[in-house]
């Protein structure tokens, strides 16, 4: 899912009550955390000359394949929950219990949403490094019907939150 909805969606979490976010600007911030571990894939295929932004949205075979393993694994390892664990409890034990939710919940919502809408290379590995298991569900970047429903539920979200 695309940075804008992952903030959308985890603020709209927000305010329907569902998490309890005692500092909201840090609880975005983790919230797209998962997403700092593509900027490595981005620089190196910029740099490879794979400029085409629809190809940095989503990548060719092509680009998958020459990527360094480092980069993909930094990508899955930001995306699984045990990472998200170990980072969590660190932060936690230097800045405290409200800082270790803060982080988790930021964070593991991104992922929870990614599971739903990712595929085939991309699909969300939860358990990686102890497992690669995944599942193919809505690619996100290159399906008009999931951006307009995704969309469309965001918009009738936020209508129901400011009328409420």
């Amino acid at each position: 899912m695309d940075p804008l909805s992952h903030l959308l969606w985890v603020y709209l979490a927000v305010k329907f009550g569902l998490v309890h976010a005692l500092n909201i600007k840090y609880f975005l911030i983790f919230s797209l955390f998962p997403d700092i571990s593509y900027i490595p894939f981005w620089i190196y295929h910029f740099k490879k000359a794979y400029r085409n932004l629809g190809n940095m949205v989503s990548p060719t075979k092509d680009m998958i394949q020459n990527t360094p393993w480092i980069i993909n694994k930094f990508y899955f390892l930001f995306h699984s929950i045990p990472f998200i664990l170990f980072f969590s409890l660190v932060v936690g034990l230097i800045f405290g219990l409200q800082m270790f939710f803060t982080v988790l919940l930021g964070w593991g919502i991104h992922v929870i949403l990614d599971v739903f809408s990712h595929e085939g290379f991309w699909a969300t590995k939860i358990l990686y490094p102890f497992s690669n298991k995944s599942y193919d569900f809505l690619p996100w970047y290159n399906s008009k019907r999931f951006n307009v429903v995704n969309m469309a539920l965001l918009f009738f979200g936020y209508l129901f939150v400011y009328f409420k």
